[in-house]
């Protein structure tokens, strides 16, 4: 982004309020395109927290000072750092708090705490900036995202491991699961199984094939399989929301004819336009909709790999309506039934009658949640996580 910026005629300015050497920053924002980068050492009046992070307000002098730096339009990209951990797992004497209710783990409640505080103190810098920038002399915009998921207690290392063993072999598996049921194309020449250029991956191969790529690394890690799953399962629907406009710019996976007010028009070589499904709309909103509700759900869950049975439950429910309408499904070779809409039949039913039976005969509580139990557990000092 920096880059393209730059070559449309903007200065280019990071701005972060921890040391500089802080994960390389100091070498990477320069590699990222920045012209300049400035860091805490360079900073005057910080105020620190109770855990030690400098507080955000002092970014807004920084960021106004780095945009009357230059005559040219200004890109200022500033990570705030105030909120981050590791959060208290006891109440801190002296520090400032907001009061949570609903949370029976004292030590989870703690943390939540402290950081609800200092998140409304970045708040207040948020606040601040806005109202600064709105008297400023050039016109200017301003874009706040967050890039953190849901960790369930599990570390940036664990994660990283789960990519870079998930998606490799749960590509593989997407291309196997496909060559599969549609043997007869591949029957005369096998090597062409290696052309994945091609097309030709299935959905639910890649994820049965990650799910047990999963279960390994879990297994070698020492995590319980059910909270690498989870984390899975909120990244996985947003791939696939995602991925699914793939479809419509390879004008495939759509579904029959069709005349209802969300036809999608596609055109052959003679002109002329017929109307079908739009099937990979149909699944991205379905997907859209289910990450937000896995969203709050995860907030609520009572058990390890309850946000991934609840992801395979909705997904498998929603395909089993839309696998219907399509045109080029897989079939379970001569039956006639489609081998996608049979998995997600399967899929909806048992990871809907695992979540029920886990909650109203187990009755699981917050406390047994891996990252709770991990809070419990003494720890040695750690670098602080960005």
């Amino acid at each position: 982004m920096a880059y393209a910026l730059q070559s449309a005629g903007y200065s280019t300015h990071a701005i972060h309020n921890n040391n500089a050497t802080f994960y390389s920053r100091d070498r990477v924002y320069a590699n990222f395109g920045f012209e300049t980068f400035t860091s805490l050492e360079y900073m005057h009046d910080v105020e620190r927290n109770p855990l030690g992070w400098a507080k955000d307000f002092v970014l807004t002098e920084e960021i106004l000072k780095a945009l009357r730096s230059t005559e040219d339009r200004d890109l200022v990209f500033t990570v705030s750092v105030q909120p981050h951990g590791k959060y208290p797992t006891a109440p801190l004497e002296g520090a400032r708090t907001i009061r949570v209710t609903g949370e029976e783990a004292e030590s989870r409640r703690a943390g939540l705490e402290y950081y609800l505080y200092q998140l409304k103190q970045t708040d207040a810098f948020v606040a601040r900036l806005v109202r600064r920038l709105s008297t400023f002399s050039e016109p200017t915009v301003v874009v706040f995202y967050g890039d953190h998921l849901p960790s369930f207690g599990i570390t940036q290392d664990d994660v990283l491991d789960m990519i870079l063993w998930a998606v490799p072999i749960g590509v593989i598996c997407a291309r196997l699961y496909y060559c599969i049921f549609y043997w007869e194309l591949y029957a005369d020449d096998p090597i062409s199984i290696l052309y994945i250029w091609e097309g030709g991956l299935a959905i639910y191969g890649g994820i049965i094939g990650g799910a047990i790529t999963l279960l390994v690394v879990a297994k070698r890690k020492k995590i319980p399989a059910p909270v690498l799953l989870d984390v899975a399962g909120m990244g996985v629907i947003i791939g696939q929301l995602m991925g699914r406009w793939g479809n419509f710019m390879n004008r495939e996976a759509h579904g029959a004819v069709t005349d209802t007010f969300l036809k999608m028009g596609l055109q052959d070589a003679s002109g002329v336009v017929t109307y079908y499904h739009p099937t990979f709309l149909y699944e991205s909103v379905w997907n859209l909709i289910g990450f937000i509700g896995l969203h709050f759900f995860s907030k609520k869950r009572k058990f390890d790999g309850e946000v991934f049975l609840a992801y395979v439950a909705w997904y498998g429910l929603g395909r089993v309506w839309i696998e219907g309408l399509r045109t080029d499904s897989l079939y379970l070779f001569s039956t006639g039934i489609r081998v996608s809409q049979l998995v997600a039949a399967v899929s909806f039913l048992a990871a809907a009658g695992i979540l029920a039976w886990v909650l109203v005969k187990k009755k699981p509580a917050r406390e047994s949640l891996y990252v709770n139990r991990k809070r419990e557990e003494p720890q040695a000092d750690e670098k602080q996580d960005d």
